[in-house]
């Protein structure tokens, strides 16, 4: 792996519960105060959305127009870092800005096809066409698919709304969309999903793997079937949401499903992971110190972190 810059998305302005915009920094400073290698020394280049404000407007994609200010900033950031032949250690608020490392990385490796593998309890494939809540932190893949209206989508959404969601597709300045392929997208322990998502996963052929799976073959077969399925992709992104690990270890992330991932199955995935020479960003996000302080999920996360780079 190349030199390590932190980079903190410090927003949470897609979430249904805030909190998540500690959580960068609370992780940091965890980190800087264990000392773990190589990533203690490293430089935080922090995107910081104080001074953004919510907006219920949109009701199907609530907060977007920050949530937009708040991804084209990060863009350009972690653009910088890769043009710094640097890796991108991304620790975002909310899901949402998932959106923001997939579209960096394609935009600056246009020519290259991008792989992702997204370990997560969430589908994060709803559009403001199909969102029950209008929450984007259930979006940021629907935006990097370029995922547009259902004939099943129930939602009437605006023109406005529409036109927004459009910039959110073609975040990035070379305005790419779709960011990557149907077929270079791979679910780990997805767990929780509506019905609009599972016609996409269908339709789409897209590739996930259940807690169901896990438990049947095991977390070594899920990672060799996951990487296989991205053979053909030149650069892999990997974003880690903890409400993938089981909530018996920490509830503190907005949106905690049964049947989760061990620390140590965490720590498996991770560390093979981001010893993989294709992969060339990672993200660690929703981590929400608001929710729960019996068991932080920053203390955890940086227990498995200690492991990961051990």
């Amino acid at each position: 792996m190349r030199s390590i810059e932190i980079i903190t998305i410090e927003s949470d302005f897609g979430a249904g519960k805030k909190g998540a915009k500690l959580g960068p920094q609370a992780l940091v400073n965890l980190i800087k105060k264990n000392k773990i290698e190589p990533l203690w020394q490293a430089n935080n280049l922090r995107i910081v959305a104080d001074d953004l404000e919510e907006n219920i407007e949109y009701p199907f994609n609530k907060n977007i127009e920050s949530i937009i200010e708040v991804q084209e900033l990060a863009v350009e950031a972690i653009e910088k870092v890769l043009s710094n032949n640097l890796f991108p250690f991304i620790i975002s608020g909310d899901h949402s800005n998932g959106c923001a490392g997939i579209s960096a990385i394609k935009n600056y490796y246009s020519d290259k096809r991008i792989g992702v593998i997204w370990i997560d309890a969430h589908a994060d494939l709803h559009s403001p066409f199909s969102t029950p809540s209008g929450n984007m932190h259930g979006m940021p893949l629907a935006a990097a698919l370029a995922v547009n209206a259902l004939v099943e989508d129930a939602n009437e959404v605006d023109e406005d709304s529409i036109q927004l969601w459009q910039n959110l597709v073609n975040l990035g300045s070379k305005k790419i969309a779709p960011k990557i392929y149907p077929t270079d997208l791979v679910f780990i322990d997805l767990r929780d999903f509506e019905e609009d998502e599972e016609i996409l996963l269908k339709n789409m052929n897209i590739t996930f793997f259940t807690p169901q799976d896990r438990m049947k073959k095991g977390i070594e077969s899920i990672l060799e079937e996951s990487i296989n399925q991205l053979k053909e992709c030149d650069l892999i992104y990997v974003s880690f949401d903890v409400d993938s690990l089981d909530p018996n270890i920490s509830i503190g992330t907005g949106t905690p499903v049964p049947n989760g991932l061990s620390e140590n199955e965490a720590v498996y995935l991770l560390k093979n992971l981001l010893k993989n020479p294709k992969t060339v960003a990672f993200e660690i996000t929703e981590i929400n110190p608001l929710l729960d302080r019996e068991n932080p999920m920053e203390e955890v996360s940086i227990r498995i972190l200690e492991k990961v780079f051990a």
